[in-house]
């Protein structure tokens, strides 16, 4: 693991470069948001050319990993309270779907309400985020850690 720190703007961003190979490369933002991990790939043609993650190129792709985290957490933590309220809201309205009987409707509108919260909280025409499977994970522990140890309710 190497640590890596540099500038984006005012805002000095830390992380560590948990995997490092030609064409995969994992990293964990430390500051000033911790804790968030993104990976990037080479598939396919791609493998094949010298612009590989051992290269400057894969300096460059680290340090673009990292501000992405950044970004999306930043956007996120800017009204953090308001996205704990949505998120309470997605929670009851999940819950109303167990009465639906047809399980395959009842997981397409869990799926559809899942999808409403993310493009509601990181709406990605807006700001150019996208929210990952795993950064919706990441996302859910810390709303609802936010939600438990401060008391929010909808």
């Amino acid at each position: 693991m190497e640590d890596i720190e540099f500038y984006f703007g005012s805002v000095l961003i830390k992380g560590t470069i948990l995997v490092r190979q030609k064409h995969w490369i994992k990293v964990l933002l430390l500051s000033p948001y911790g804790g968030m991990e993104k990976e990037c790939c080479i598939t396919g043609p791609g493998r094949k050319s010298p612009h590989h993650f051992l290269t400057d190129e894969g300096d460059k792709r680290i340090k673009e990993l990292l501000i992405e985290n950044y970004e999306k957490l930043n956007y996120i933590y800017e009204s953090f309270d308001r996205h704990c309220r949505l998120y309470l809201r997605l929670q009851n309205e999940l819950k109303t779907t167990n009465d639906v009987s047809d399980v395959e409707l009842r997981n397409t509108i869990k799926s559809k309400l899942k999808d409403w919260f993310f493009n509601t909280l990181i709406y990605s025409s807006s700001t150019g985020l996208i929210a990952t499977s795993d950064d919706r994970k990441f996302i859910y522990n810390i709303i609802e850690n936010h939600i438990k140890n401060n008391n929010i309710n909808e």
